[in-house]
């Protein structure tokens, strides 16, 4: 392939020959890539990343990806490292010498204004209309494009290629083949490791993990590998040490993805003004946030009805705003001491909104958080607030137990259903430190299902390791917090559910005992619809 270098005012680059000859006239100038002369469809467009199909004559069709420089520290690092449409346009041509299955590369430009980098376009072959996802190709693909997959993966490998990033998302099947896109984050080496290959593994199988099991991957990595009966015994210890690279890589997502309510995103927007910082929605608009708060404040002060708790610490008040209900806590700090402390730790509400966005992010329910506000002064932070929508339906889980009538059926799936929620909570790193029964929301659903949402977001620590005391805590908490009307039968019921499911207790029967004697030192405390009980924990006999 004839290749043309050019340089034409802030662009430049390196184009396909044939292709340079019949770039429309408009091409580089503003506003670039659009308002071209030629058919443009539009793939892709935020604020970074650009992608669009230009059709010229014949129906042939270029498909163009532009990257726009993030900052002025990503301008200067591209004084030394090529652009990313460059790199890609090196990794894809070297694919294509290899004969691996890439589209056609044909050509990278780069916009800089003064040298440093504004924004890069790559520019390759586009594929057929009927080209989709390999995610949407594989859910209950038959074995034989399974396979297909599998063989594609191990060319590219044995090509030499190390894709940094290689999802499912990154490789389309065009109804004949895979190809493999998205190739700014490819390395070419000599040959890759053994490490370099189950890595690539972990990220493609994490990708798919949402309807791939252990099945198909047993069968992927069988189709990888071959059946030769040698090599048996290392797909197993691959199986494995895959199995932990994916672990791994879901914890750096849920982390990555919880970290996205502090920035700005397509989903949320960060503001300053003067002493007023913080975070919300883009669904809330600013003009909205400021007409919840003002009128959250109005009823702190005229005390009404949507006050529901007032303390010198906190305050929250619950009401109506455009068909929605709307929670407010406002945390409060009336002690200079309080507000110097919070200068070297993270605040209640600022924990609480960060914990409210990781449960949703590790598929747990819980009040759906808005926005954060908080008011900073020169000790510390004076006053913050969490908005939240509040649940128009549920009960907490002590005034649940108090009126809810069970059948033997239903109250063993109740017990089910929550063991398996707490399990699954503690297996992803989510620990409650205050997991009292009134803490907990309780939701019925249709079908016989119940739904759990954690209330009191502050008190949640993410991506903790959750050991035997944890666990202890934890159920200490909510045996001496649920009615006495609950027997020891069924509390001993709940405890078997959940050891099944997250074994971290290594002796039951001393647990057990250590359970019994603490939860009869404290008693049992919950609120009932009329009011706080007080009872002795039921005998275990």
């Amino acid at each position: 392939m004839s290749v043309v270098r050019f340089s034409k005012g802030e662009f430049q680059g390196e184009v396909d020959e044939e292709l340079a000859s019949v770039l429309p006239p408009l091409f580089f100038e503003p506003p670039f890539l659009t308002s071209q002369e030629r058919p443009l469809e539009i793939l892709k467009d935020s604020r970074l990343r650009w992608a669009a199909v230009l059709t010229f004559e014949r129906g042939r069709r270029i498909f163009l990806k532009r990257n726009r420089t993030k900052d002025r520290f990503e301008a200067l690092k591209h004084l030394l490292l090529p652009s990313k449409a460059k790199r890609e346009w090196e990794v894809a041509r070297e694919a294509e010498r290899r004969g691996l299955p890439v589209p056609k590369p044909l050509g990278w430009i780069e916009r800089r204004r003064f040298g440093l980098l504004q924004e890069s376009i790559y520019l390759s072959e586009a594929v057929r209309f009927e080209a989709v996802s390999a995610v949407e190709v594989l859910k209950d693909a038959p074995s034989e494009v399974i396979q297909r997959f599998a063989q594609t993966v191990r060319a590219i490998h044995d090509g030499g290629i190390y894709h940094l990033d290689l999802h499912a998302g990154n490789l389309l099947w065009d109804g004949e083949r895979f190809l493999l896109i998205d190739l700014h984050r490819a390395r070419i080496l000599k040959g890759l490791s053994q490490e370099q290959k189950l890595q690539n593994m972990a990220q493609l199988f994490h990708s798919l993990r949402s309807f791939w099991g252990e099945r198909e991957r047993t069968f992927f990595l069988r189709s990888y590998l071959g059946d030769d009966p040698i090599i048996t015994e290392e797909r197993e210890k691959a199986l494995a040490r895959v199995s932990l690279l994916m672990d791994r890589l879901q914890k750096r997502q849920w982390a990555s993805r919880t970290k996205r309510c502090l920035k700005e995103s397509t989903e949320f927007t960060v503001f300053k003004v003067g002493e007023i910082r913080g975070y919300h929605r883009r669904e809330l608009s600013a003009e909205a946030l400021e007409s919840l708060l003002e009128r959250h404040q109005q009823f702190v002060r005229a005390r009404t009805r949507e006050l529901v708790k007032d303390a010198a610490e906190v305050s929250v008040t619950l009401f109506e705003d455009s068909g929605r209900r709307v929670a407010i806590k406002a945390f409060r700090e009336p002690h200079a001491l309080d507000r110097f402390k919070n200068r070297f730790r993270m605040h209640k509400g600022f924990r609480a909104w960060v914990a409210g966005n990781g449960l949703k992010v590790r598929g747990f329910p819980c009040p759906k958080t808005l926005a954060y506000v908080e008011k900073k002064g020169c000790l510390g932070h004076r006053e913050a607030f969490l908005i939240m929508e509040a649940p128009d339906r549920g009960l907490e889980m002590d005034r649940y137990l108090c009126v809810k009538v069970f059948d033997r059926h239903e109250r063993r799936g109740f017990i089910q259903a929550f063991a398996r929620w707490l399990s699954d909570l503690h297996l992803k790193g989510v620990y409650h430190r205050d997991m009292k029964a009134c803490n907990l929301l309780v939701e019925e659903e249709e079908g016989g299902r119940w739904r759990f949402l954690p209330l009191d977001l502050e008190d949640i620590d993410l991506d903790t390791r959750i050991d035997e005391a944890k666990v202890f805590r934890n159920f200490l908490q909510l045996n001496t917090s649920v009615p006495g009307s609950v027997t020891w039968k069924n509390r001993l019921r709940f405890f078997r559910q959940y050891s099944r499911m997250n074994p971290v207790i290594r002796d039951r029967k001393d647990f057990l005992r250590r359970l019994d004697e603490a939860s009869r030192r404290r008693g049992i405390v919950y609120v009932s619809p009329e009011g706080v009980v007080e009872e002795r924990f039921p005998s275990s006999r």
